[in-house]
């Protein structure tokens, strides 16, 4: 079960990014990412950076370290996260 934190995602029994906030960037990435402190945290976003590379820029800012867990370059990257977020609520996973 998921529980959403505004761009991060709780999860319950599981093992184990500059985020641009326009809707409009027509090329980038969505990515999934966990962070090495908190095992039961999913990120979901949207960049348009290389997703690895702003993994290492969350990281050094933070404490612990953030991970690319998956990714996927796309059009419209973060529409289609808002979809992946949209989708996870009608599932109630979030």
């Amino acid at each position: 079960m998921l529980k959403i934190i505004g761009s991060i995602y709780l999860m319950k029994n599981t093992e184990n990014t500059t985020e641009t906030t326009t809707t409009d960037v027509t090329l980038g990435n969505v990515y999934v990412m966990t962070h090495s402190f908190f095992s039961d945290v999913v990120k979901i976003g949207c960049t348009t950076e290389e997703p690895e590379e702003y993994a290492k820029a969350l990281s050094a800012k933070t404490i612990g370290e953030y991970s690319v867990a998956y990714s996927l370059q796309c059009n419209n990257p973060c529409k289609v996260k808002k979809q992946i977020k949209k989708y996870l609520d009608a599932q109630e996973y979030v």
